[in-house]
């Protein structure tokens, strides 16, 4: 079982839409938290897992936590990757392709 928990947790606490953050805010918090070099580790691996996992939803997650309010699973994907992946792994394109 993958654990995406840190996935959730970034979601829940830097971009859900009840939080009422600016774009630029949301960025600031999240280029802040993955600072941290043993959190940027676990979220890669996490993103990484998510990425290659075909059974896991963007477009699930992304409503789950008001993120991003889509059923398109390609929309998700590309959200996800613009807000989650990018930052993460400037230079590197997501499993899967982008």
């Amino acid at each position: 079982m993958n654990d995406y928990s840190i996935i959730h947790g970034i979601l829940d606490s830097v971009f859900a839409s009840d939080l009422g953050r600016s774009e630029a805010e949301e960025n600031a918090l999240f280029f802040e938290m993955v600072a941290n070099s043993e959190y940027k580790r676990k979220l890669r691996e996490a993103l990484i897992s998510a990425f290659q996992n075909p059974d896991f939803s963007w477009a699930d997650i992304l409503n789950e936590y008001e993120v991003y309010p889509t059923d398109n699973e390609l929309d998700a994907r590309n959200y996800a990757i613009r807000f989650l992946w990018s930052p993460v792994f400037p230079h590197d394109p997501p499993p899967g392709g982008s």
